[in-house]
């Protein structure tokens, strides 16, 4: 069996990990509570290029923007807090709502990505299917490569 020295300054490390675990934001992202959010993704290379594929439960495609501008490839959007819960056509709909819990990160995000020197970037497109945007990013035709003999003197 093993002697373990106390250690005081331990105690205090303890609750003060304890204090900031509770103020991280379930959604896993590491930001405290009401922070923006990031979106998961990952990046991939095929023989055709590049494939960005990220986590987007929930957005609409007009809530979603994606650019590049000099070599970099930016993703951002906003997901809004539910604020007005519809009603029937035929009645006027209800201006508040109660929300008992809320786990889903909200607000405007922004993810960057630079691209490789042989990335095409007008050959970039984006579609979204299942809550997942997916981006693929062509590649640019590489220069023909040669093999130049060493002669011996």
């Amino acid at each position: 069996m093993s002697v373990i020295r106390w250690n005081p300054l331990r105690e205090f490390d303890d609750l003060f990990a304890h204090a900031v675990r509770k103020q991280v934001n379930r959604s896993g992202n590491g930001l405290p509570t009401g922070a923006r959010f990031t979106p998961l993704a990952d990046i991939a290379e095929t023989d055709a290029g590049y494939l960005i594929e990220m986590e987007l439960p929930g957005f609409a495609a007009e809530d979603v923007a994606v650019t590049v501008h000099d070599g970099v490839l930016s993703v951002s959007g906003e997901r809004k807090p539910t604020q007005v819960r519809e009603a029937a056509a035929d009645s006027e709909p209800q201006s508040w709502l109660q929300v008992h819990r809320a786990e889903r990160a909200q607000g405007a995000f922004e993810r960057r990505f630079s691209l490789p020197k042989d990335a095409d970037v007008n050959a970039v497109s984006a579609s979204s299917s299942n809550g997942v945007l997916t981006l693929e990013v062509g590649r640019l035709a590489e220069a023909a490569r040669r093999a130049i003999e060493v002669k011996v003197a």
